[in-house]
Order: structure tokens, then C-alpha cells, then sequence
């Protein structure tokens, strides 16, 4: 049989050869039709044909590397790549080196990546992993993989597992706002979370981080020193950071996607003494002005006048009188001149500032009924925003009827609510991290405390030097209790409307004391206390499950009264009006707010998300909204940066 594979394969170089030279009179001797595709369809189609050779257990040994279709294969471009331009057409088995993998297998993503210019120039090395796969049964070499990350790899230089590349060492990991445009077409932010890139998410973000991006000053830098326009805290290094520190302005749209993707991993983050390099030599009063205004609102405010303290810039003066009515603190309210003095100058801070005064009666009425039509108008894009924000990006929450992992998550992010000073996004990014680590789940559906020992071994060994999540780990004893009991918890979760109705207004610090509740000694569950540790966070759950619709719009409306988390700021925002609710942050005070809002309000439940804009509207970074809202009132909103009380606040708006 292989003796006919060597006259089987010379035979079909001949016929190539006459291929060549008279396509015509072959295709006539053949009886093939006139067809559009000509030459490039026959020897596909040939392709095929020995396909199933390679299946028949006589007829395989026609073919090999120098008999049959591998004697042509090898010397002629007749196999297929099956990929779309400019990596389509045939080509020499010989000259096939990769083949796609992962998620440049997928159709849609090769359309794109095959176009990148480093990826393009392997055309006539590079087939579908179905091609590659014939290709090896005929006894051809194996065939390197190219997957989505080792294509970017290639584009930014760094192709050593590849073979040489087209950039030079110079230019190695240069992204210009061209490239960075073509790239993130295809890798941004919402693309790598979601099938198929996600199955490489890790390589691509590592090698994304060590792109290159060129800045203001028109030099390249490492994507790890560079800040851009993003929105929030970003924003505000911007207005003061050196051209040498500020993204270029010629990248927008897609390449702005793929910067965020570089920038996930690279670690980035300027820290405190890089600021005050940039403060001190701050060259205009716009510069000078901005970096005043982030020692208000910046993440490392604090950092940031501590260094400047230690070393006062040049273009402040040293006396308090001159700084309070210095010309770049003109356009800057009385409270925050106020509040810049008592930071860089604390020494010199003897008196209080007042209060501001107690908006007039009816106030209430209309800040609520302003917050209320703010929600109609925005609620959809913020709450969706919201939604991004809290829940992991790792799997769906909702629903969570059958799901142990999801209602455990659910107890998980409400403990969380308790954690002070921190943004909602951070609760989603360690329970993300924990499920890429491995044990989450387990410690969700685990009845043993194997996975809880084995955390703590982790965490108090030697070499554990990450502190990043440290207030989230301290909650493992709460996240382990949650676990153990999680089938009373949320057989109390499931049953709330029906026990309400049967036991009128109850105290849902009770039903979260199995021991002592007379209600969990009907169902027959028993459990640890989770009272203290979940706090009023409890009411952020029953919020979201309603939100999310786990219950009846009948059983909706029995649960409206414990929708509502008695956190500082939205304490501080209705005590403002007229509340009342001084410093009771404990879960019962879900129904005090309730009956307020309800007093003052037409929708109590502000179209269903209840306390969720209250809570909004008090971050930061909607201050100069709620301040335009207590302006229709004659007076100003609270001061959420000047607590009073022996409480905390649980939730110091960070964003």
C-alpha cells in the first residue's frame, strides 16, 4: 500500500504541475464545472478527500510525509488554512508552523486578531487547529499553539516562545493610539470577563501589563506610571500629574479599553511622596488648584498632607491668615478653605467651625421628592453601575433559589457592609479573587472546616506579605459561621414575609439569634448567632432580594419596612431633615426610616430600590447634586466629613 502512496503522490504533483500551467484544460479533462472558486476550491476539497483516508485503516497508508497527499502537501500550497484573510488560502505543509488556539479558535475573535499587523505577517504559517490536526496524522512536525496571548505577545514585542518578531528591542511593548484602538476592539474590560476570551483572561492580562504608552511629554512609559482620564480618583491626578505621568491625548475610545485592561495588573498606583513631587512642582495655579482640590476628595489625601506638611510647597504661603485667603482658594467654598487649613495647618486650627443650620421645615418634602426624580431619571444607569460594582464577576448571585454558593456570596457581601471606609468594589474584588484562588466555593459548600484551617494557614505563614484584603480576611470566623448554619439563615431568608404576617413587626436581630427565637424553634433550625457580625447588613439583603425579585410582589410589599440600612451617611442625610435617628445603626432601624420616608414621600420605596439612592446620593462623587437639591430648601446639605457621637462612621464615602 505505501508503495502505491509513492505513485499515488507523484501522480497528484503532476497533476498539479498541469494545474498550474492550464488550469483550464485540466478542469475540462476532469469534468469539473466553470466554477467562481477555481483552483483554490478543487485543492480544498481535495484536502477533504484525504480526510477520510486518514480514517480508513487500508487507505491511511497512502498517505505520508513523502508519499500521497504528504508528497504533494509538502512541496505544493494546496492545504488549506481554513482562517479568514489575510491568513486564508492555501499554503505548504512544510511552511505551517502554529496553529490557533483557545480563543483565537473561536470565528469571531480570529477576524480581528488576524488583522493585527504582527499576527498578519504569519500568513502562510498559520491554519485552523482542525487543518494542524490532519497535518499531523500525515506525519508533519508538531505545530506551535498561537492563542489571543501569545498573538498580543507578538504585537508588543515579546515573542521569544513565538520566534523573532517584528519590533524592534527599542520598541518592545509600544502601544500607540492607533494600535491601542485595533487592540481594544478586541481586549477591553468587558470582553476578557466574558466566552471565549475569558478562558485566557490571566495570560492576556499579563502580558497587556507590560505594555508601553506613550504620554503628554510624547516619551513612552511602562502603563504602571501612567494616569488617565478614567472618571473618580483618576480624574484628579490628572489635573495636576506632569505631562511625563498623564496618558497621551490622542487615545480614546477602543484604545482607552485596552489601556484599562493593561492597567488591571500592572499595579498600578502613585503613592504618596510621587504626589508630592508632583504638588511641589506644580508649574500653573490650574495645576495648583487641582492638587488643593485633591487633598479634599483624593484617595491618598492623607498621605498626601502628611508629606506636604513635613515639606511645605513654595507656592503656598506658611501663615494660616495668607493661606485661608490666598487667590487659588477663591473659587473654593468657606467649609473647604476651612477644611484645607486644618490640614495643612493643623496646629493653628483652635475653633470649630459651626454647624451648618437645620434646613426649614418641609425640607424633607422636598430633598426626598428632588433624590426621587433624580432616581427616575438616572436610577437605571446608576443601579446598573451599582450592580457591576458589588457582585462578583465571576458568576451570576441571582437567582438564587437552589444555590448554596449564591445565598452564602449573599451573606458574604452583606458582613461586608459593616466594613468601614472602603468603596462597594472592593467587596466584589476580593470575593472574585477568592473564587479565583479556589476557595471560595469550597468554604460555601463545605460541611468541615478543612478549607477555613487551611485559609488561616495561608494567611499567617511567614511569607504571606499581601495586606491588601486584610479587613476581609479578619471576617473568615463570620464567613465560617455563615457556612455552617447557611441552611437555617436562609430557610429564615425564605420564610421572612410569611413569619411578618403571622407575627406582625419583628426584630430581626431575634431571627437572627436561633437560640432565642422562638421562630426557629417552630421550623426546627439551629444556628449561631450572626446578629452582631451581619448588623445592617441584614437589611442590605433583604433589599437586594427584593430588588432581584426572589420574592412576590405581595411579599414585597409586607418586607418594604426592613429595606433600609441605618449606614452613618444616609443617617446623617435624613437626621439632617428632620429624622431623628441620631446613632442607632442597628438592623431594627430599618422600620424607623421606613416610616419617615413613608411620612414625606408619595413612593416610599423609590421605585422599588428603597434606601440604594439615598445611599448613592451621599457618596462623594454626587456631592455638588445632593447640594443642589438642599439649595431648593435655602440651606446647605450635611457635612459628611465631621462625625460627632461616640459611633463611627461604617461607610466614609470613598468614591
Amino acid at each position: 500500500m505505501e508503495m502505491r502512496g509513492d505513485t499515488y503522490g507523484d501522480r497528484l504533483r503532476r497533476l498539479y504541475e498541469a494545474a498550474t500551467a492550464d488550469w483550464d484544460a485540466v478542469r475540462k479533462g476532469l469534468g469539473l464545472p466553470n466554477d467562481r472558486g477555481g483552483q483554490d476550491v478543487f485543492w480544498s476539497r481535495l484536502f477533504d478527500v484525504v480526510a477520510a483516508d486518514l480514517d480508513d485503516r487500508l487507505a491511511c497508508h497512502l498517505h505520508g510525509l513523502n508519499r500521497g497527499y504528504g508528497h504533494l502537501a509538502s512541496r505544493c500550497p494546496v492545504v488549506p488554512t481554513r482562517l479568514p484573510d489575510p491568513c486564508g488560502g492555501l499554503v505548504t505543509a512544510v511552511g505551517v508552523k502554529y496553529r490557533v488556539a483557545q480563543a483565537l479558535a473561536d470565528e469571531g475573535v480570529q477576524r480581528d486578531v488576524l488583522t493585527w499587523p504582527a499576527v498578519a505577517s504569519l500568513s502562510g504559517s498559520l491554519v485552523s487547529r482542525r487543518v494542524a490536526s490532519r497535518l499531523r496524522r500525515l506525519g508533519f512536525d508538531p505545530i506551535g499553539h498561537l492563542s489571543v496571548a501569545d498573538a498580543l505577545a507578538r504585537q508588543l514585542g515579546r515573542c521569544s516562545r513565538l520566534g523573532s518578531g517584528s519590533v524592534s528591542d527599542s520598541q518592545t511593548g509600544h502601544v500607540d493610539a492607533a494600535l491601542a484602538v485595533t487592540l481594544g476592539k478586541v481586549i477591553n474590560v468587558e470582553s476578557i470577563e466574558t466566552t471565549p476570551l475569558d478562558q485566557e483572561r490571566t495570560a492576556i492580562l499579563d502580558e497587556a501589563r507590560q505594555s508601553r504608552f506613550r504620554c503628554r511629554d510624547g516619551e513612552w512609559r511602562s502603563v504602571r506610571h501612567v494616569s488617565a482620564r478614567l472618571g473618580g480618583e483618576e480624574d484628579l491626578l490628572c489635573d495636576f500629574a506632569p505631562d511625563s505621568a498623564v496618558l497621551n491625548d490622542t487615545y480614546r475610545g477602543d484604545g482607552l479599553g485596552f489601556f484599562k485592561v493593561a492597567r488591571s495588573r500592572s499595579g498600578y498606583g502613585p503613592q504618596a511622596r510621587a504626589l508630592y513631587r508632583w504638588v511641589r512642582d506644580a508649574g500653573n495655579p490650574k495645576q495648583q488648584r487641582a492638587a488643593l482640590h485633591y487633598l479634599l476628595r483624593g484617595r491618598q489625601r492623607d498621605g498626601l498632607a502628611d508629606e506636604m506638611r513635613r515639606q511645605p510647597v513654595s507656592w503656598l504661603p506658611d501663615d494660616t491668615a495668607n493661606l485661608h485667603s490666598h487667590h487659588l482658594l477663591a473659587d473654593f467654598a468657606d467649609h473647604e478653605k476651612t477644611r484645607l487649613v486644618s490640614i495643612l495647618r493643623p496646629e493653628a486650627i483652635v475653633v470649630v467651625p459651626p454647624k451648618p443650620p437645620l434646613p426649614p421645615p418641609g425640607s424633607a418634602v422636598v430633598v426626598l421628592s428632588a433624590i426621587h426624580e433624580w432616581w427616575r431619571v438616572s436610577g437605571q444607569q446608576a443601579g446598573h453601575q451599582y450592580q457591576q460594582d458589588i457582585y462578583p464577576a465571576s458568576f451570576d448571585v441571582f437567582p438564587i433559589r437552589d444555590s448554596r454558593l449564591s445565598w452564602f456570596t449573599l451573606f458574604a457581601i452583606a458582613r461586608f457592609q459593616n466594613l468601614g471606609r472602603v468603596r462597594d468594589a472592593t467587596h466584589r474584588t476580593f470575593i472574585d479573587l477568592a473564587m479565583r484562588e479556589g476557595w471560595w466555593e469550597p468554604l460555601a459548600t463545605a460541611t468541615g472546616n478543612a478549607v477555613a484551617v487551611d485559609r488561616l494557614e495561608a494567611w499567617s505563614g511567614p511569607e504571606q506579605s499581601d495586606h491588601r484584603y486584610r479587613p476581609w480576611r479578619n471576617t473568615l470566623v463570620d464567613l465560617y459561621t455563615f457556612s455552617r448554619g447557611l441552611d437555617a439563615y436562609s430557610e429564615v431568608m425564605r420564610r421572612l414575609p410569611r413569619i411578618i404576617r403571622e407575627e406582625g413587626r419583628v426584630s430581626l436581630r431575634q431571627l437572627l439569634y436561633p437560640a432565642q427565637s422562638h421562630v426557629h424553634m417552630r421550623l426546627g433550625t439551629v444556628a449561631a448567632p450572626i446578629d452582631s457580625p451581619i448588623g445592617f447588613g441584614i437589611n442590605w439583603m433583604i433589599r437586594e432580594l427584593v430588588r432581584h425579585g426572589f420574592y412576590s410582589c405581595s411579599d414585597a410589599k409586607v418586607l418594604a419596612p426592613y429595606c433600609w440600612s441605618a449606614r452613618a451617611r444616609v443617617r446623617r442625610l435624613l437626621d439632617h431633615l428632620g429624622a431623628n435617628l441620631g446613632n442607632d445603626a442597628d438592623m431594627d432601624a430599618s422600620t424607623r426610616i421606613w416610616d419617615f420616608v413613608r411620612k414625606h414621600l408619595d413612593d416610599a420605596t423609590f421605585r422599588g430600590d428603597f434606601d440604594l439612592p439615598l445611599h448613592l446620593i451621599t457618596l462623594r462623587l454626587n456631592s455638588d447634586l445632593l447640594a443642589s437639591f438642599f439649595r431648593r430648601t435655602g440651606a446647605a446639605p450635611p457635612n459628611f466629613t465631621q462625625w460627632t457621637g461616640t459611633f463611627p462612621d461604617p461607610g466614609f464615602p470613598m468614591t
